[in-house]
């Protein structure tokens, strides 16, 4: 039996590449990406996270930009309350 190198192997041809035109009838007729929060079409998906598999479109993503920073002016809202209550109390005992 004999062995075959990893140099020996043949490598695969590639087709010849012709450069295709676009026009605007292409652009119109193709397809967008789906987006899984609003379900529109969009041409561009944005990965979201560490791990980028989830994706959204710009707006879905800067609405999403938008909760966070408000649930953030919330919680430090709530912790400048809770910090008045806190100095409060100490000034009265």
């Amino acid at each position: 039996m004999r062995r075959t190198r990893l140099s020996e192997n043949a490598k695969p041809e590639l087709p010849y590449y012709v450069p295709h035109r676009s026009n605007d009838d292409d652009w119109n007729n193709c397809a967008g990406e789906v987006c899984p929060v609003c379900h529109q079409e969009v041409t561009q998906l944005i990965p979201v996270g560490l791990s980028g598999k989830r994706k959204l479109c710009k707006e879905c993503l800067e609405r999403k930009r938008r909760l966070i920073e408000h649930k953030r002016r919330l919680l430090d809202l709530r912790r400048s309350a809770a910090l008045a209550g806190v100095k409060e109390l100490r000034l009265i005992s």
